[in-house]
């Protein structure tokens, strides 16, 4: 079967490229691309497809780049293709692949939403699958890096498809050799300057002299990866499933006890892709640092609150039975200052309620059934019942100053906010978001939320057989 027959039975097979697609091709003038831009112009003549090309210009081989280009504008006006080219100077050379790559994507994205293309196709092939492999591999990576690219992916907003990814570059080679295609060559790719270079020109030739089959055998390693870490994800999201609390765009909450019961892997899985979730410009832990915080864990009294690890604005503790992820703009959002409370009028909570969406309004309820005044709390509403001829001036809400104090009970006496929250293991981090309701300047309830939920209304407050009318207090998260 040859390249075209079998890249035309790919596309059947794996549903790459649909009809009426609109293809935007990442192109170089280099064999693979070359080759890709080939077979996409016979797949053309068998479904009506739209194919532009994207090329950038870095100045880092001004003679070589100048007939690239010569070479693109030829093939846009031979078969009349939308040609989009872009210069883009890289002045910073310390990173140049990886540079050079997030200015590709960038350009990619740009276009694609500019003129409406609905993939971008990249000539990645099976030699590039297995140097990416052995770079990671050498370097230590994770199950899933090892598994390096695949025939769709998606980056953003854009749909990335990979057509050749199990061709041979010999097969690449002789199909453009028997249909007399020309192609140019980038001479950086015969320096040994770059590890990926280093890899191609002179690991790979002593590993094919050894192993000669190795490419196939490799390509079945990867599958046997990618199932397994397949599996292993599935299990994951169950499992993280179960030992989640909470979770928002600045925190994530577990529950420390079963985050104990899960194998290390699993533990320093969650620990990862759960600290990505939330630090968006976050990369890795170092080895050292995963066994620095399971160590520290597993050490941990859950008295109170332990600091793990901090670095750049992640955050990792455990509060008394509960495990956290969190971000440090997560300290910043505090409550709504000051609310004078107006029945029937519901009030956001707090200062950023698309993080925080919990609402509280205030009305009025009669008293023939006091049974149904019990079980406060739900994981989505806190209920406060008061005794209306107790209130004598404006209902308030606001946050709890340092210092400040408030009666219970009678038994109690006046207590130091702090020490009931102490008490009621609400941890540091936390306590500035516990809210007083106020009978004008007199505290008189104090509310946490959940997943520390705390309800202390003063007794005095209390409904009993004589209230004639009743105050609700009712606390809402909007989901």
């Amino acid at each position: 079967m040859s390249l075209l027959e079998e890249f035309l039975e790919l596309n059947t097979k794996e549903k790459l490229i649909s009809e009426d697609d609109k293809l935007l091709l990442g192109i170089s003038t280099g064999p693979d691309s070359t080759c890709l831009l080939y077979l996409l112009l016979e797949l053309s003549k068998k479904i009506p497809i739209t194919i532009g090309l994207a090329y950038i210009n870095y100045q880092l081989r001004p003679l070589e780049c100048e007939n690239e280009i010569l070479t693109l504008q030829k093939l846009s006006s031979e078969h009349n293709l939308k040609l989009h080219m872009k210069e883009n100077p890289i002045t910073n050379l310390s990173n140049i692949q990886n540079t050079a790559r997030q200015l590709r994507f960038d350009y990619f994205q740009q276009i694609s939403q500019e003129f409406n293309y609905n993939k971008v196709l990249l000539s990645h092939h099976l030699d590039d699958q297995i140097e990416t492999f052995l770079m990671r591999l050498f370097r230590g990576s994770s199950l899933k890096s090892l598994i390096p690219m695949t025939y769709k992916s998606n980056y953003r907003k854009i749909t990335i498809i990979r057509p050749l990814l199990n061709f041979n570059k010999r097969d690449i080679f002789k199909y453009l050799n028997e249909n007399n295609i020309t192609y140019n060559i980038d001479s950086s790719n015969v320096k040994n300057y770059y590890l990926r270079n280093k890899i191609r020109n002179q690991l790979i030739p002593l590993i094919e002299t050894l192993f000669p089959t190795y490419k196939q055998h490799i390509l079945h390693t990867i599958y046997n990866i990618k199932e397994y870490n397949n599996h292993i994800k599935y299990h994951f999201n169950s499992v993280l499933k179960t030992n989640l609390i909470s979770k928002n765009s600045l925190e994530i909450i577990l529950d420390i006890n079963l985050f104990k019961q899960n194998p290390d892997f699993l533990q320093r899985k969650m620990i990862v892709q759960l600290t990505r979730k939330i630090g968006s410009h976050w990369h890795y832990f170092t080895y050292n640092q995963l066994d620095k915080i399971i160590n520290r864990i597993y050490k941990s009294n859950y008295l109170g609150t332990d600091f793990l690890f901090h670095k750049k604005d992640i955050n990792i503790s455990i509060e008394y039975n509960k495990l956290i992820i969190y971000l440090d703009q997560e300290k910043k959002y505090d409550i709504s200052q000051y609310i004078e409370l107006e029945k029937d009028i519901s009030y956001p909570v707090f200062s950023k309620p698309n993080l925080y969406p919990w609402i509280i309004k205030m009305d009025s309820i009669n008293n023939e059934n006091l049974t149904n005044l019990k079980n406060p709390f739900l994981d989505h509403q806190i209920i406060m019942y008061i005794d209306s001829g107790k209130i004598t001036n404006k209902i308030i809400l606001r946050p709890h100053e340092p210092g400040e104090r408030i009666i219970i009970n009678n038994k109690t006496g006046s207590q130091k906010i702090k020490d009931v929250l102490i008490n009621q293991k609400i941890p540091l981090r936390k306590r500035k978001k516990v809210i007083l309701i106020c009978d004008g300047s007199q505290p008189i309830a104090l509310i946490s939320f959940p997943p520390y939920p705390l309800l202390r209304l003063a007794q005095k407050y209390f409904v009993d057989n004589q209230t004639k009318d009743i105050t609700r207090i009712l606390f809402t998260k909007n989901n």
